[in-house]
């Protein structure tokens, strides 16, 4: 793979990313005290809360093991059903998330389309890998 196109990736990668890493990182930072709001009974929405911060790390960790992939083919990364299990667990983060817009600003949910739009694109970059099949697997 050419130089240009692996800047052009990470670039891509970098982007599209950064907003949704910061937005996970708030949560996660913040998960204590929603943890604690959940045990004292303030509100059980709070349940679905940490769900997607729990789930949007295990998604981001997917991209990661993805994007290295992606611009390194040969490179070894985590088996091809973990990650696409780590990938829909992120796809179930972002929709969590979008659920929990309020309704007045559910129209900022438009931040979460450059992930979705990477990842896929990612994806069919290494379909290959991806979709795979396993000789002598029982």
């Amino acid at each position: 793979m050419r130089m240009i196109r692996k800047v052009v990736l990470i670039a891509e990668a970098v982007m599209s990313f950064a907003p949704m890493v910061l937005i996970w990182l708030l949560g996660f930072f913040m998960s204590p005290v929603f943890l604690f709001g959940l045990l004292a009974g303030v509100d059980i929405e709070l349940a679905t809360v940490l769900l997607a911060i729990t789930l949007g790390g295990i998604g981001l960790w997917g991209v990661v093991h993805l994007t290295i992939k992606v611009i390194q083919p040969n490179y070894r990364v985590i088996t091809p059903r973990v990650l696409k299990r780590f990938l829909a667990c992120g796809y179930l983060a972002v929709f969590i998330a979008i659920q929990l817009f309020d309704p007045e600003l559910q129209e900022l949910a438009v931040i979460f389309l450059p992930p979705l739009l990477v990842t896929t694109h990612f994806m069919y970059l290494a379909r290959g890998y991806l979709w795979q099949r396993v000789t002598g697997a029982k």
